[in-house]
């Protein structure tokens, strides 16, 4: 696998398990409840369903390659979108609205570019994926969430 076969499988894979509501609003508790990079978490399922199995060292080298960027661009772009949800004085809710939208977009392409990184590095990291779903699969999940920053 290529790492842009690795990307956009991640990315395609997130899109389709982030339409469930249910997922979503667990990804978006971990987010803003306990301040957890959902592309992290979607990448350590992926991952491990894919049949990648990483060292907590590894882990933390893939978490950290994408922190600062995380930190600074995509929840920037987060909590931009989030105050223009509301109207502000002297702005409507509808005349921000567009400009939401440009945020939510931008938004959106910084997480693109985190899993993006995530991928690239999964396959630098993992070599390629076992053929098909690894049994254990859920286990390697889970010790790839534990060791997230």
């Amino acid at each position: 696998m290529t790492p842009d076969e690795a990307a956009a499988s991640l990315w395609n894979w997130s899109l389709e398990v982030y339409a469930d509501p249910q997922v979503k609003e667990a990804l978006l508790t971990l987010q803003d409840r306990y301040f957890m990079n959902a592309n992290l978490v979607l990448w350590s399922i992926w991952a491990a369903r894919s049949g990648w199995s990483f060292s907590p060292d590894q882990v933390r080298e893939l978490a950290g390659s994408v922190d600062d960027f995380a930190t600074h661009g995509a929840e920037r772009l987060r909590e931009i979108r989030r105050y223009l949800s509301g109207p502000k004085p002297g702005f409507e809710a509808e005349t921000l609205a567009p400009l939401r939208k440009e945020v939510l977009a931008a938004e959106l392409h910084a997480e693109h570019l985190i899993q993006n990184r995530l991928a690239s590095l999964t396959i630098a990291l993992g070599g390629n994926p076992a053929p098909s779903p690894v049994e254990g699969g859920d286990g390697f999940a889970r010790a790839h969430f534990n060791h997230l920053p």
